[in-house]
């Protein structure tokens, strides 16, 4: 096979991955809404309660296969079997004047490149076909398990809310102040492991905290058809559950003080905004 392949009859990387996640939610909501006046002026109250509740476990897989550049010859034969393997049975996108797909040519035909690593990787032996063998490709086996390890966790979030509220009408002015506060509770279970995965262990953390979200929305109607909106609000976005998934990637070799030690973060804390929008 090597004898017949060109450096640009081939992609230099062909990266797989696999992720099983299963989620699960739970909610529940109370409103209460309350019209009444005061000094002859309409008023609206509103109040409520809300949870939110999430469980995430994830699993990853990953492989990475290389083309060893050594492995391919300076000069190649003149037939070359392989050419166009990449673009067999490929997808062409019809003319640009379809309206759905930009014209440039033939797209790569990614299970035609996925059976050709696997065939190489047939033909070759596992020192062969191992990070460092002589091999035309290599499997990056080592860092594939590793990157598999750090998304393997299982994660839950509880979210407790409030929130109270006014709607206050003075004829053309329309005022809605309130406060919304929020009660977050995180548990998390991730894996402590060394590089080649010969020590291995469960880490577990959990995290709260509360928010609090102030805000007042105006609408003033200049015309029957023309209305002035204004509000001043705060929001919150968290991180993702796989940045603060607390695994740790710790060296072989525990007493060498050079080496580097990765770990993930569950105290990240959420970004929080404050919003002016005038329309």
């Amino acid at each position: 096979l090597a004898n017949n392949i060109r450096v640009t009859d081939l992609l230099e990387l062909y990266h797989t991955s696999k992720s099983d996640s299963y989620e699960q939610g739970y909610n529940a909501r109370l409103d209460l809404r309350i019209p009444h006046e005061v000094a002859g002026f309409p008023l609206n109250f509103q109040g409520g309660l809300k949870y939110r509740g999430k469980y995430r476990t994830s699993g990853a897989k990953y492989e990475r296969l290389l083309v060893n550049q050594a492995a391919i010859p300076a000069t190649p034969v003149a037939n070359r079997p392989v050419d166009g393997l990449f673009l067999q049975g490929g997808f062409t996108p019809p003319p640009i004047s379809d309206g759905r797909y930009p014209t440039i040519g033939t797209y790569v035909n990614t299970r035609a490149v996925k059976e050709f690593y696997m065939r190489v990787l047939a033909s070759q032996t596992e020192a062969q076909s191992s990070p460092t063998g002589t091999g035309l490709i290599r499997r990056q086996v080592q860092q594939d398990i590793i990157n598999a390890e750090k998304r393997n966790f299982d994660a839950s979030e509880d979210i407790f809310a409030g929130y109270l509220m006014e709607t206050i009408d003075l004829k053309n002015l329309r005022l809605m102040p309130g406060v919304r506060v929020e009660h977050t509770q995180n548990g998390y279970q991730g894996r402590s492991f060394n590089r080649s995965i010969t020590r291995t262990a469960s880490l577990k953390a959990k995290t709260s905290y509360t928010d609090f979200f102030p805000g007042i929305v105006a609408a003033y109607r200049l015309k029957r058809n023309h209305v002035l909106r204004a509000g001043i609000t705060k929001t919150i976005a968290r991180p993702n559950y796989g940045d603060l998934a607390p695994y740790q990637v710790l060296p072989d070799d525990l007493g060498n003080t050079t080496a580097e030690i990765e770990i993930g973060n569950p105290d990240l804390k959420a970004q929080q905004s404050r919003n002016l929008d005038l329309a």
